[in-house]
């Protein structure tokens, strides 16, 4: 119903006025609200968000981290993510999975990832830690 979009529109910083410009005229940070309103009305479990900061300025991947924070308590949502920015993992995770080249080497805290060799020398190369 019309209520329950408003309130998820509301509630990912869209105002009265917001709703009726056209959907296009936003920027790239709204663009990627206005589709997580679309998913959030279809009621879901799960969120599965490819590279979501992407192209994003640091201030709209704050931004982002934020509202996926918000919205994973308040729907209770589980959100799988797949990202490269690890300052944005460690923000929006609570349980993080790094592969390389396809093999899982690392699986824990966000705050344990960046303290792993294995991740260390996968994303950053090799030299002493």
């Amino acid at each position: 119903d019309t209520y329950r979009v408003e309130k998820i529109l509301f509630g990912l910083g869209f105002t009265q006025v917001d709703l009726e410009k056209d959907p296009l005229s936003f920027s790239g940070g709204y663009q990627i609200r206005i589709n997580l309103a679309k998913l959030l009305v279809t009621e879901p479990n799960l969120l599965l968000l490819d590279e979501p900061v992407a192209g994003m300025n640091h201030s709209e991947s704050e931004e982002l981290a934020s509202i996926l924070k918000k919205i994973k308590k308040e729907y209770d949502l589980t959100i799988v993510l797949i990202e490269h920015d690890m300052k944005f993992i460690q923000k929006v995770c609570d349980r993080v999975l790094v592969l390389d080249y396809g093999k899982m080497i690392f699986e824990g805290k966000p705050e344990d990832m960046l303290k792993d060799r294995e991740v260390i020398r996968a994303y950053l190369g090799d030299f002493d830690v």
